[in-house]
């Protein structure tokens, strides 16, 4: 509905009240506090690790597989991400409360908890390991906003909706998809795909014409090792580009 009430109410939608800032948070009752870092002890993580999150959106949890393959990047192209991760003495915890495939990721330090422990511990789990964590890597689907709430820096990966989910912070990056256009068989050009009608930006829409195409496991290597880096040196300044 933002297509039209913008269009044809955009005397209302200039008077809408607008925020400077959200300051947005979120509390854990001390009863999943203490749970939680009871599941930590159980798996013999210390308190003060060096904590990574990582939610890749898995179509099991919607049972999408068939519907909505666009929105579900392979999960093995994030090993190599993984890996560094852990190399550079992280302790990575992958999210959701299922997954389609366990990860073939046999390292001490890595944790699969969809394969690891319970749904209903991953519930209230998922929000301690957010704010515990140094940052996390999202992709397009619901916890992704958990970051958000503690002002952790938060790497997008496999972004194809640009106008989606925005994160208010100045400590997030977005790796986006390749679009390509099958009509015209070519890759559209970052602006030509902005430029695009709303339609086509609108995440309850799904145009044929184009493709969207992954990260691959390159891609997202390269941009970890970049935001790792500004993460390290607390750098965040945008360039005017």
């Amino acid at each position: 509905g933002l297509e039209n009430f913008y269009t044809y109410n955009k005397v209302d939608f200039d008077n809408i009240k607008k925020y400077k800032d959200f300051n947005l948070d979120f509390l854990i009752p001390n009863r999943f506090q203490k749970k939680s870092e009871d599941i930590l002890t159980r798996l013999n993580v210390d308190k003060d690790a060096k904590i990574v999150c990582i939610h890749v959106r898995d179509a099991s949890f919607h049972n999408d597989k068939k519907r909505r393959v666009y929105r579900n990047p392979n999960i093995e192209n994030y090993y190599e991400t993984i890996n560094y991760l852990l190399d550079k003495g992280y302790y990575v915890f992958r999210l959701g409360l299922v997954a389609e495939k366990k990860m073939q990721i046999f390292r001490e330090k890595f944790f699969d908890l969809p394969y690891l422990i319970s749904s209903s511990e991953i519930e209230f789990f998922q929000f301690y390991l957010v704010e515990k964590c140094k940052f996390f890597i999202a992709s397009e689907s619901g916890p992704q906003y958990l970051p958000w709430f503690k002002y952790k820096p938060t790497l997008y990966t496999n972004v194809f909706r640009f106008f989606y989910r925005t994160s208010p912070n100045i400590n997030c990056r977005y790796t986006f998809r390749k679009v390509f256009d099958k009509k015209n068989n070519r890759y559209l050009h970052l602006k030509e795909y902005l430029n695009l009608p709303y339609k086509n930006h609108d995440v309850s829409r799904y145009d044929d014409n184009f493709s969207f195409i992954e990260n691959t496991s390159k891609e997202l290597l390269e941009s970890v090792i970049e935001f790792e880096a500004n993460h390290s040196n607390n750098k965040w300044d945008l360039t005017n580009s």
